[in-house]
């Protein structure tokens, strides 16, 4: 199905200005998923990670990796106890616990402490968090000192999630929601793909051989323009793009538009996704793509 699109991306309203410095960060994080990382130095968990660290209970492939969930939570001092509707900062995070060598547990764990840092100045999660209440401290005390009675509650939730562990991907879910204030909070999700033999963060060029790209980027426009036949979205004028976020996951190669990329913040993520049969036609040889196809 053909239909129309808007080749000339508006000047919309992005979104809306953070009162923190962190949070810009940890959005622009989920853009660049795709990119490899620069390894970051990493603490040991505190006691309080160690005691909501959840080991994974499934039994798997020799090529596959085991791992598990550590949460952590700060909360601002003057919130009550066990009162979860305050401000607070959260993170569900990830921690391999075995991978097929100690190279491949180190690039993959390395990777996702920084891809939920996103900063090359913040070192820990615990950083992240105790940083976002401070800052909301401050706030708190401005709107004090100006008298005003209502100080609304802001909120910072990390998330990573197993998407899909076989013994050809590894693949990690990753959300991040933020609110400060005003009428809507922000979000974005996004995805890690990684060969479980090597710890290699994949990219696109990774999987699909570059002398094909063009014609696997006509594909991906043939499946977006089937699940949004009637929307007008914001491309720039040499038209249809792909988004740097992907995820290999169970039903298909799926991409992911973050929040004001090619649509207003009302039409939310914009996803879609190409069946492996068809995908794997443009696979580069011997690739982690080629291999699924086999």
């Amino acid at each position: 199905m053909q239909r129309k699109i808007n080749r000339s991306k508006a000047q919309k309203n992005q979104t809306p200005t953070m009162k923190t410095k962190i949070l810009p960060l940890l959005a622009l994080a989920f853009l660049l998923y795709a990119c490899p990382s620069k390894p970051e130095p990493e603490e040991n968990p505190t006691e309080q990670a160690e005691t909501n660290a959840q080991d994974s209970a499934q039994t798997m492939p020799a090529d596959t990796i085991h791992y598990r969930y550590i949460t952590l939570v700060e909360k601002y001092s003057d919130c009550p106890e066990g009162d979860n509707g305050c401000t607070q900062a959260s993170a569900t995070y990830l921690q391999i616990t075995k991978a097929p060598s100690e190279i491949v547990q180190k690039r993959i764990n390395e990777a996702l402490t920084q891809h939920l840092l996103a900063s090359d100045t913040i070192v820990t999660i615990e950083q992240v968090l105790k940083d976002f209440i401070r800052e909301y401290s401050e706030f708190a005390e401005e709107m004090k000192n100006e008298d005003l009675e209502f100080t609304p509650n802001w909120s910072l939730e990390l998330t990573q999630k197993v998407a899909w562990n076989t013994p050809e991907v590894f693949v990690v879910e990753n959300n991040v929601y933020t609110y400060s204030g005003g009428a809507h909070g922000g979000y974005a999700s996004g995805y890690l793909n990684f060969s479980p033999r090597t710890g290699k963060l994949l990219t696109l060029k990774d999987l699909i051989d570059p002398e094909k790209m063009e014609s696997f980027k006509k594909l991906c426009e043939q499946y977006f323009l089937e699940k949004y036949p009637e929307d007008d979205f914001w491309f720039p004028e040499e038209g249809f793009y792909l988004p740097e976020t992907f995820g290999l996951l169970p039903q298909g190669m799926t991409f992911v538009y973050g929040l004001y990329e090619i649509a207003p913040y009302a039409a939310g993520e914009i996803v879609f996704t190409v069946p492996y049969e068809k995908a794997g036609v443009f696979a580069r040889p011997y690739s982690v793509l080629d291999q699924m196809n086999k």
